[in-house]
């Protein structure tokens, strides 16, 4: 995101820590992370 959109280090840092604050990953269940870091940048910019 901070080459992408301009955005500093800990913008982004913070960005993704609220997207993914709420996700539960002790279920195993859950196929998260199976795109590219730009598709990510871009879905939670």
């Amino acid at each position: 995101m901070s080459s992408l959109f301009g955005i500093s280090h800990a913008e982004a840092v913070a960005r993704i820590n609220s997207t993914w604050a709420d996700l539960d990953f002790t279920r195993g269940h859950d196929l998260i992370g199976h795109e590219e870091p730009g598709h990510w940048a871009h879905v939670i910019y």
